[in-house]
């Protein structure tokens, strides 16, 4: 696939990265990469092309803000020349994308002046893909519940969760198996997100993965389309969604299932819109 892109330099062209087609040929994995823009992506050898946002991400600030020190900023989706970035406000001029990492976990660095006037230290950047904030030294509360029944196996019945903001999460009492449906079981949970915001989604594996007794994460949005996936980037290969950026506000479905249970299609899914 060919991505539109931008290098560290300010200069455009186009980067071609290969995937992994499905087995029945008609899907194609590919991993963006970090210098991709907000464009349109083709496919070598066809004259479709689809549209892509890349949406900006921020996760650290390092540094003591106050005006005329050297601060480092450090994200994702971030493309030299065509990023706005301000500070409580103030705008930070020319500011400088390097891209450090770009397989895997994507990773950019934004050296840069704090502007005069800053002072609680809000950061945020503007590209064309979107926008996301920062905002330091924010408590990270804590939020415990145990659902009192089975969690929902569809999008109708899933459990809603409220997510807080800047707060940790954490559901109990509920595992993969503990209904009719056995190893095809799937917990499905939703909740509401605004754009721009950032969440992380991990979960606990009773079995060993050697076994295959692997625990698979799926997020989708309302209309049921798969958002983001994981089934063993965690500690100990337990899976963990990290640090995805809401591209819209509305509404999420997070679903929970053993890996026997891994259908790509949400149709064929314990998935929103879908019947088992």
């Amino acid at each position: 696939m060919q991505f539109a892109a931008r290098d560290d330099t300010g200069v455009s062209g186009t980067l071609t990265r290969t995937g992994s087609a499905s087995g029945d040929g008609r899907s194609l994995t590919v991993e963006v990469p970090a210098l991709a823009q907000t464009g349109l992506v083709h496919v070598v050898g066809s004259a479709t092309a689809v549209a892509l946002q890349i949406v900006p991400t921020l996760r650290a600030v390092g540094g003591t803000v106050a005006a005329g020190n050297t601060l480092m900023l450090e994200g994702t989706g971030l493309t030299e020349g065509a990023v706005t970035l301000t500070v409580d406000g103030q705008t930070v001029a020319n500011p400088d994308v390097r891209t450090l990492f770009d397989r895997g976990q994507d990773q950019q660095v934004v050296p840069f002046t704090a502007p005069a006037g800053v002072s609680a230290g809000v950061v945020t950047v503007q590209t064309a893909g979107g926008s996301h904030t920062l905002r330091p030294d924010s408590t990270l509360s804590s939020t415990t519940l145990t659902p009192g029944t089975d969690v929902g196996d569809t999008s109708a019945t899933a459990t809603v969760v409220a997510l807080p903001l800047n707060d940790r999460t954490t559901i109990i009492g509920q595992s993969i198996g503990d209904n009719a449906f056995g190893g095809k079981d799937v917990d499905l949970y939703r909740f509401t997100a605004n754009a721009g915001e950032t969440l992380t989604f991990s979960a606990t594996r009773l079995g060993d993965p050697v076994s295959g007794n692997l625990t698979l994460l799926r997020l989708f949005d309302a209309a049921g389309t798969q958002v983001a996936s994981d089934l063993t980037s965690g500690p100990s290969s337990t899976p963990r969604i990290a640090f995805f950026t809401a591209p819209a506000t509305g509404t999420y479905f997070l679903g929970v299932s053993g890996w026997a249970n891994n259908k790509t299609a949400a149709a064929t899914w314990a998935a929103p819109g879908a019947t088992r």
